[in-house]
């Protein structure tokens, strides 16, 4: 599952995307670029990423794991959240 906070940037709310396939296609397709940009950071004590940008974070990443599986992808990218990163 790949849920995703954009809040305040007046875009509407994403529902979330389920199933395996469906969560590579969407992070091959909208992740490539920002890969880049991200380094590796303990979210929530868990395995995550924080995406930065030269004008400081533009999205944290965090990882949902169970038995060595991603169950989850929380991607926070709400500018109103990111200001206390």
């Amino acid at each position: 599952m790949l849920r995703t906070d954009v809040g305040d940037t007046g875009a509407p709310p994403r529902p979330p995307v389920v199933g395996a396939h469906a969560v590579a296609a969407v992070v091959a397709a909208r992740g490539t670029h920002f890969a880049r940009l991200g380094r590796p950071a303990i979210v929530n004590g868990s395995a995550g990423l924080v995406v930065t940008s030269p004008r400081g974070p533009t999205g944290v990443i965090g990882f949902t794991i169970v038995a060595g599986r991603i169950l989850a992808i929380d991607l926070i990218a709400n500018p109103g959240k990111l200001q206390r990163v």
